[in-house]
């Protein structure tokens, strides 16, 4: 594997292995009944059998079962293999994809693809389904003069809305360095993630999150609120990011949340603490695990041997073309 495949393969695979472990637990916004629900407290991830709310295997046969993708998890597939197969972002040859896949792939489809779908461009949706446009696109594009571009149009598939393309952009110049070889503090920077985004509402996540880096994320859930609607979405994770930048600061946290004093990886550390921060636990682990990832050379093997080896199989393929498709087209 070359270092541009094994860079591309920890960012993608780390947010897909996020996605799954959280699966089992989306959407259940009250944090007493999340501690309830999870298996282990210390250990939340890959709930099983799974018992997420509004889906599930019985009414979708084939998706939403152990180890597997929520349908922010899917969406990500679809992205991640469209830039696979096509090696470029053309927004009106991907949302012809995005119509034909939408009415062939057998999950939920979310409200956002449901109103595209239906209205022929992408819906006036701010919520962070960006994430999973920006991780495969940036993954195909780091390096690129056209970057911002390719991720911007690829967003505006699914969602037509400029709150959704900042963030999206964002999330792109964390990743964009850290496939570079930069380390995840200087990723992390405001000037790294705020390069290119002029938007109010993206500058005051980042100094939101900034100030939050030392509390706990269940806090900062607790005030700003618990959904997919951005900025929330955003702030939630790169506040996880950020503590896990901080010489340890996250597990710290963790320890003092759950009494666990056992030296966690900071991937796995982060992303049990936004399972028990409650809600809309899936789309903030996708950003959380593409991420540290990116930066720590993957997920855990433990947690990668959980999910779903059909997917598993899909991304590691996916990730193959891309860093091939990388290679021709990014410089």
């Amino acid at each position: 594997m070359s270092t541009t495949e094994k860079k591309i393969s920890d960012c993608l695979l780390g947010a897909f292995v996020a996605d799954a472990a959280c699966m089992g637990v989306e959407w259940i916004y009250d944090p007493d009944e999340m501690k309830q629900t999870v298996d282990n407290l210390r250990a939340p991830e890959f709930k099983t059998p799974p018992a997420p709310r509004y889906f599930d295997a019985e009414e979708f046969p084939g998706h939403y079962g152990p180890g597997m993708l929520s349908p922010y998890g899917e969406q990500l597939m679809f992205v991640a293999e469209y830039c696979a197969s096509a090696g470029r972002v053309e927004k009106d040859d991907m949302f012809a994809k995005m119509r034909d896949w939408a009415a062939d792939f057998g999950g939920r489809p979310d409200h956002a693809l449901a109103t595209a779908v239906s209205q022929g461009k992408g819906a006036d949706d701010n919520q962070a389904h960006c994430f999973t446009k920006a991780v495969a696109v940036t993954c195909l594009a780091f390096g690129s003069p056209d970057r911002h571009q390719r991720v911007e149009d690829a967003v505006r598939v699914h969602q037509e809305n400029d709150v959704a393309v900042a963030f999206g952009l964002a999330t792109s110049n964390i990743l964009n360095a850290l496939l570079l070889g930069k380390p995840l503090k200087e990723a992390l920077e405001a000037e790294t993630i705020l390069e290119g985004v002029d938007h109010p509402d993206a500058r005051q996540a980042v100094k939101d999150a900034c100030a939050a880096r030392n509390k706990p994320l269940e806090a900062t859930a607790a005030a700003r609120g618990r959904s997919c609607h951005l900025p929330e979405a955003f702030v939630i994770p790169l506040q996880a990011c950020l503590k896990a930048s901080n010489s340890g600061g996250g597990c710290r946290i963790w320890a003092r949340l759950t009494g666990d004093k056992n030296d966690e990886p900071k991937y796995a550390v982060a992303v049990r603490e936004n399972i028990l921060a409650a809600g809309d636990v899936c789309s903030r682990a996708i950003l959380i695990g593409a991420i540290l990832g990116a930066a720590d050379g993957g997920c855990p093997a433990s947690w990668a041997s959980q999910f779903d080896g059909s997917q598993k199989a899909r991304v590691e393929a996916a990730a193959a073309a891309i860093a091939a498709g990388h290679n021709e087209t990014a410089c």
